[in-house]
């Protein structure tokens, strides 16, 4: 038994000390561990009229001890608790106090569940939970907690299975108990030969191995598409993946052009305005343009200014002098799927109120069309021009305050990458995100899993190092605005000039499926307004992106005349190594750093924390109390089927939980007088009798009357009242709840 809990007990101490950012020190937390289980379990064996008294102390020390020390377990429960959600210190934080207070709660529970209320199913549910959760919460499992728990629950369901008792007056080994210890000892050796077996088949095929899993979730998943036909999620949505992309191959579109495509067509379905972690608010310009409108209502008159700005671009492009003049192009475009319901919308467009076969038309120019010229316009159209480049100026200066916001405490290691890297103009940060993105992550449309429980840029950035658009996507346009340039998370379809062919009277078409669903940035550059970024690689090699204004563009010479060398593991590199304290950027986040020797970290409310505690501890809670409901919920069916052989098993337990009788069971001859003698509210007679109507209920042809059945319930409640009244107060406590007082 002792051997058992103290494996459960160890494997929790290993899945704990994988959290992120915390360590512990084994030399001194295992020891004490092992002293723990062992006082408790001796004491429940052989001094169990002090055991709850003892507990009881032992948990009031333990938190007069976490309260004395306040200016060490606060801050280490605040690494764990960040661990648990996914934040990681910027330095490894040791939680050996704070684990070495909790034990005594840790071995207890256990204990109390397993030797106490006999109920391994919600410890089963528990420690597995704990591991499969593991990958999901970013938790690295080590090898040991994995042996260690599943010994723990193999060998608590095989002593558990023979229906061993628990000995306290002496070490003597029963028939059961040798048994139990049998099928303990096999089943163990059953699970290291399996494991033996499994880890280097999972070791050396481990890309096999997850392309077979992967591609069966794929499969899931198009069944699943196929039979909804619905639009894919991020193409509309905010949330960015944690999960495998995988497509079904669903037409979600037709786009019809007039004219051959050029350059790729982008299709925005949606802009991300504020990152929330994991997922992008939509962006709203409403309150920006309204502003807008109060300060210039007076000089331009009662103008929409919503509808002004959303096809500014267009109209000032359309309206440039002969000479600079561009033809438009239309677009029409049609829903394949009557459940898709957004609009997707090109680049330097104005819409045309026309429905076209179960659609919509836009007119619109490609960026390499765009030449936009204030100065050559016509004599008629120069108050207008003058409304729309105050209109720019004005909508430039609020996106810089709506669209430059970064939720830093989320992003620690991306704060700290770029603050690293100080760069001023635009050529330079495009280069340094592009050259960053492309050299430490590569595409894969089956990453894995980020953990649920942190960020997913970061984890995507500095722990998977590979994704998909998604993911780029975010990144980028989070480095452009810790560089304080204007910048959207977007998204919809990306159609390539390829996909287009030329149908009658002269229309190319293109089918969109959701293969062709995308994500980019999009930045605002002036003349140009929200302009799209490329900056997902669609193969393994590197590709350079030209933007309006972007010259001689060329990653290496900017790599080579800075001297990055970005690992984002640790973030710095040899171009950092050479920047010295004294010129290193000084930022208002490192005002904000809190530093309490040990543990340094970006400050995070405290009521963050306590809601992770709470909920630890209302999950601990509610395990107990779910065990307690499951105990009571087995004996009530077992005495509604069995009502007096139930009702003994009951009697029996009651007995040796309150110290009487330790060595019988109830099978022995001598049982019913020695029961007499032992509890003086019962007779002889009584328990004789009653002995004889569990025997026949056992063994007789013939089963027990109603009445036989009431007369060992009977007996039953007189045992019961006389232990009762004899007990303490934590006793009679436990009574009331195991034994229906």
């Amino acid at each position: 038994m002792l051997l058992f809990l103290l494996s459960g007990v160890y494997g929790v101490i290993m899945l704990i000390s994988g959290f992120r950012g915390t360590e512990i020190n084994g030399w001194l937390v295992y020891p004490v561990a092992a002293a723990f289980c062992g006082a408790i379990w001796y004491i429940y064996s052989y001094k169990r009229s002090i055991f709850y008294r003892t507990v009881i102390i032992t948990f009031l020390v333990c938190v007069l001890v976490g309260a004395a020390g306040y200016d060490a377990t606060y801050p280490q429960l605040t690494a764990l608790t960040d661990g648990f959600r996914g934040i990681e210190s910027e330095e490894t934080v040791s939680i050996t106090y704070l684990v070495i207070v909790l034990l005594p709660f840790l071995v207890f529970i256990i204990f109390f569940l397993e030797a106490v209320i006999k109920n391994h199913f919600a410890l089963y549910l528990l420690t597995t939970g704990l591991l499969l959760s593991g990958p999901l919460l970013g938790v690295e499992s080590e090898t040991g907690a994995v042996i260690f728990l599943a010994a723990f629950q193999t060998a608590f369901l095989a002593y558990r299975a023979t229906g061993a008792k628990f000995r306290r007056k002496s070490f003597h080994i029963d028939g059961r108990s040798r048994l139990a210890v049998k099928c303990g000892v096999i089943t163990i050796i059953i699970s290291a030969i399996v494991l033996a077996i499994a880890a280097p088949i999972v070791y050396f095929n481990a890309d096999s191995m997850y392309g077979f899993l992967y591609n069966i979730e794929g499969q899931v998943y198009r069944i699943v598409g196929n039979a909804t036909n619905s639009p894919d999620d991020f193409v509309q949505g905010a949330r960015v993946s944690q999960f495998n992309n995988y497509q079904t191959g669903n037409e979600q579109l037709v786009v019809n052009l007039t004219r051959q495509p050029n350059e790729p067509l982008y299709l925005r379905g949606f802009a991300g305005g504020d990152y929330l972690g994991n997922r992008w608010s939509p962006a709203n310009d409403d309150d920006a343009l309204d502003e807008i409108e109060a300060k210039t209502r007076n000089n331009w008159g009662m103008i929409g200014i919503d509808n002004m700005y959303a096809r500014m671009y267009f109209v000032m492009n359309n309206s440039m002098q002969k000479e600079y003049r561009q033809t438009p192009r239309d677009i029409f475009i049609r829903y394949s799927n009557i459940d898709n319901k957004n609009y997707y919308i090109p680049y330097y467009s104005q819409y045309e109120n026309a429905r076209v076969y179960g659609g919509y038309r836009y007119q619109y120019f490609e960026q390499g069309e765009m030449n936009i010229d204030w100065n050559n316009v016509s004599n008629g159209f120069t108050q207008r021009r003058d409304r729309y480049y105050e209109l720019q100026e004005l909508y430039k200066a609020e996106a810089e305050k709506l669209y430059t916001s970064v939720p830093e405490e989320r992003l620690p290691r991306l704060v700290k990458l770029c603050e690293e890297n100080p760069l001023n103009n635009l050529e330079d940060i495009t280069a340094f995100i592009l050259y960053t993105l492309n050299s430490n992550a590569v595409y894969s449309q089956t990453p894995g899993w980020s953990a649920l429980n942190g960020d997913v840029v970061e984890d995507f950035l500095f722990e998977r190092k590979s994704g998909y658009c998604v993911h780029f996507a975010s990144a980028a346009t989070l480095m452009y605005r810790l560089y304080g340039i204007p910048a959207r998370y977007a998204t919809g379809y990306m159609i390539e000039p390829s996909e287009f062919e030329r149908q009658e009277y002269r229309i190319y078409s293109a089918s969109v499926t959701d293969e062709y669903a995308h994500a980019w940035t999009e930045i605002f550059i002036d003349n140009y307004g929200w302009t799209p970024i490329e900056v997902t690689p669609s193969s393994g090699e590197q590709e350079n992106d030209i933007y309006p204004g972007l010259s001689n563009f060329d990653i290496n010479s900017l790599v080579a005349e800075h001297g990055w060398n970005v690992n984002v593991s640790g973030i710095t590199g040899e171009g950092e190594q050479a920047q010295d304290e004294e010129t290193a950027p000084e930022t208002a986040a490192s005002e904000e750093t809190e530093t309490d020797g040990e543990y340094t970290r970006t400050d995070i409310d405290a009521p963050d924390n306590a809601d992770a505690v709470i909920f630890i501890i209302c999950i601990c809670a509610l395990a107990v109390l779910g065990s307690v409901l499951l105990v009571r919920f087995r004996k009530n069916r077992k005495r509604d089927t069995a009502p007096c052989r139930a009702v003994f098993s009951q009697l029996t337990e009651l007995l040796h939980f309150s110290g009487y009788m330790l060595e019988y069971d109830g099978s022995e001859r001598e049982f019913a007088k020695e029961l007499s003698n032992s509890v003086a509210a019962v007779s002889y007679e009584e328990a004789e009798k009653a002995v004889g109507v569990v025997n026949k209920a056992a063994f007789g042809k013939v089963p027990p009357t109603q009445a036989e059945n009431e007369f060992v319930d009977t007996v039953y409640k007189k045992i019961l009242d006389f232990i009762y009244a004899n007990s303490k107060w934590y006793g009679k406590l436990y009574i009331k709840i195991f034994f229906e007082k």
